[in-house]
Formats: structure tokens, sequence, C-alpha cells
């Protein structure tokens, strides 16, 4: 019970941090191919809420091949980056279509238009370029697999990052994955550049089709991940991911690799570490949750949360004995 319990907290938090490995989710190239309206467009003025810009040309998704001016709303971040007068491959929802022909006029627009967001491509706004135009030239033929793996390892993060889900959900890759494939996936999870997510999803993939290669990167990033401030946190969903899969063999690492993360900020975490020390050394949890626990400037939660599981461990324990007796 308490391993199911801190299962579900791990898949939990991975799930809130991120995004996660499903096979619901539909490759992004396809979708924003089919989804939205993908254009090619020059920004030309920001706003708090809204990039402006000029629609250069419409590659999927145009009632009409009209340019003009566009405000489209996105994440204030995303806005800061922009940069005036560079062109952009983008894709945006907007039921209205709703184009205007002069900048100063956009502001009819404001709420018809949003910068798209899915798995892969969050946002679908990439800067234009050969590269990126190729990518979605609407085609019948997936682009090779060795075209997807050269991409893991783009300068642009953002662009593997597009990969890294091209290659978790489109079922003709999974199904064609050879040694050198799974290696290449390896040094693109090992890869601190790539970003988290990317890492994470790249994880789940070898999980289930390379499974020791999996457990051995999931160990390293157990062992050499720098601790992560705060409860929530993009990096948590990594380690919570490397915690799921080195539960294939959790005595792949030693006590002291999980002990470290008996104090996670992140109690999910925590807690997958002390059922990974249980599953190494039985009479080795008890000890360091008691050690924990004395600790002068523990944090109240983290306190709170292990007398409950010191507490959840000794029922255990003592349920295992009665029976034992029997």
């Amino acid at each position: 019970m308490i391993r199911l319990r801190a299962f579900s907290l791990i898949i939990g938090l991975t799930l809130a941090a991120t995004l996660v490995f499903s096979a619901e989710v539909k490759p992004p190239i396809a979708t924003l191919l089919k989804a939205g309206v993908l254009v090619e467009a020059t920004w030309i003025e920001s706003t708090s809420t809204h990039m402006v810009v000029r629609i250069d040309r419409c590659i999927s998704g145009c009632d009409d091949t009209r340019t003009g001016t566009l405000a489209i709303q996105a994440d204030p971040k995303i806005i800061d980056a922009g940069l005036i007068g560079e062109r952009y491959l983008l894709n945006f929802s907007d039921s209205v279509k709703a184009f205007n022909t002069s900048p100063k006029t956009f502001g009819r627009a404001l709420s018809a238009a949003r910068l798209t967001e899915i798995e892969g491509a969050t946002p679908a706004l990439f800067r234009l370029n050969k590269s990126t135009l190729a990518f979605f030239t609407p085609k019948s033929d997936l682009r090779p697999l060795s075209d997807v793996l050269e991409g893991l390892e783009h300068l642009d993060p953002h662009i593997g990052d597009l990969w890294s889900a091209e290659l978790a959900y489109e079922a003709s890759y999974l199904s064609s994955m050879s040694d050198k494939t799974n290696q290449s996936i390896a040094r693109a999870v090992r890869n601190p550049a790539l970003l988290t997510q990317s890492r994470m999803r790249l994880l789940e993939v070898l999980n289930v089709h390379a499974p020791k290669l999996a457990v051995e990167i999931a160990g390293e990033i157990i062992q050499s991940h720098p601790k992560i401030d705060g409860s929530i946190s993009p990096a948590a969903g990594l380690v919570s991911t490397a915690f799921v899969v080195i539960q294939r063999e959790p005595k792949f690492l030693s006590v002291r690799d999980y002990r470290r993360w008996l104090s996670a900020d992140q109690l999910s975490i925590a807690e997958a570490a002390a059922i990974s020390l249980r599953a190494v050394d039985p009479s080795s949890e008890q000890k360091e949750v008691d050690y924990l626990l004395s600790q002068t400037l523990l944090p109240a939660a983290s306190r709170v949360f292990f007398l409950d599981h010191l507490r959840r461990l000794k029922l255990m324990q003592n349920a295992s004995a009665a029976s034992d007796i029997k």
C-alpha cells in the first residue's frame, strides 16, 4: 500500500511539473499542420499580453491567402523573448480568423487569436529559417528517424523539444527502435542543455524500449542531480521520473544515493527515496527517517510528513510480525 501510494505521488508530481509521456498525445508536427493556423509571420509590435505580427504567408488552416496584421495572445515571458522585426513560423488558434490591415486597428482581434501550446511546441513559435520551414512542409511521408535523432542535438533546445515529442509520440518511430537509436536517445537524456521536459519524455521512452539503459541513466540522475529548492520545479519532474524508473531495480543504487533525497522539498521524491531505501536495506529506512526527524531545522512540512510515514511504516512492520507469528 505504501509503495503504491508513493508511485501515485511521484506520477502526480511528474504530471504537475511539465509534460508526461502518453499514448494519447499526438506528434506535434502533424498536429500543428492540421489544427489551428500555421503561418510565416514577422513580429512587428508587442503589448503586455499580445504579440502583434504581420502575416507573410499562410501554410495551413487559413480561410484565404490574405496577409495583414494580427494580435496574438501569448504568455508574457514569450512576449519578452520576442524580437521585433524577426520572422517566425507560428501556429495560433483563431475561431474568428480576424486579419487586420493596419497595426492601429489590431484591437478588435485581441480576443480572437492565441498562440498554440501543445506537447513539443510550448509555444508553437519558431524562428524562421530553412530548417524550421522544412519541418512543417505538408507531406505524407515522415521524416527519417536519423533526422529526428539529429534534431535532438539541435543548438536551440526549443527545437530539440519539438523533436523529442515527435519521437516519443509517433508510433512508427517507436516500432523501429534499435540499440543505436537507444544510445542516441540516452545521449540526449544526459544532455543538460536539453529542456527538462524533453529529457523526461525521452527517459520515459527508454523505460519502455530499453529498460536496463533507462535504469542506468535514472541512477545517474539520482546520484548527481543537485538538490532542488522549492516544492514545484520542472527539475523535480526529471528526478521524479528517475525514481519511477529506478523502481525496476532499486538495488542498482546504494543507501547513500537515496539518503540525500529524504530531505527533498518535494515530499513525493522524499517518500520515493524512503521506499527505495527499504528495497536496498529494510533496516535502513527507519534509521534514516529517525535521523532526519532529529534535525533541528527540518522544515515543518517534512517533519509532519515523515512522522506520518514512520507511523505507517511501524503499522506495516507490526502487521508483518503478526502474520509471521500465525
